[in-house]
């Protein structure tokens, strides 16, 4: 059996090209190699950044019997050196090699989370010693956080860049 169009529907397709995905105005950038592997690698390292975290609330509950003030000075402490050095890390993310602070960023970014699960696995954490774990991960994000700005920046030419 056909299907009848209306003159209104086949105008309004003519009239109205099909949007392709890739080639629209706000994915442009992914064109970019260098803009698309830096996109791909920090929506990994956040993920990864994340489930860390989630896993690191749910061994403090474990480790404290369930304690909200135990997971709440595990959140300030998380939150302490972003509050404390983040102008300090901006200024230091402007003058050193931005290759070198990213892979020495990265690096200590594995190396704790191996420490983290080796310490789970073996027994050895403690609840007491659990919130120098949060300090020296987001130690990091004091200086990964504007290095990523200025990484993107870069990435692509200005005039289609999503960064400000």
């Amino acid at each position: 059996m056909p299907v009848l169009e209306t003159e209104a529907a086949a105008s309004a397709s003519a009239v109205i090209p099909p949007r392709k995905l890739l080639r629209s105005q706000t994915f442009k950038a992914l064109h970019y190699r260098s803009f698309a592997l830096l996109w791909i690698g920090m929506i990994l390292s956040n993920v990864g950044t994340w489930v860390q975290v989630i896993a690191q609330y749910l061994l403090v509950l474990q480790l404290t019997n369930n304690s909200g003030l135990a997971l709440g000075l595990i959140s300030f402490f998380q939150a302490a050196p972003f509050l404390v050095f983040s102008l300090v890390g901006g200024s230091t993310a402007d003058r050193v090699d931005k290759r070198r602070l990213l892979l020495v960023t990265q690096s200590l970014q594995i190396v704790y989370a191996f420490m983290l699960g080796a310490l789970t696995i073996t027994g050895l954490i403690q609840s007491g010693k659990s919130p120098c774990l949060p300090c020296w991960r987001e130690s990091r994000s004091v200086l990964i956080n504007p290095l990523d700005l200025r990484l993107f920046r870069g990435s692509c030419p200005r005039k289609i860049s999503p960064m400000p």
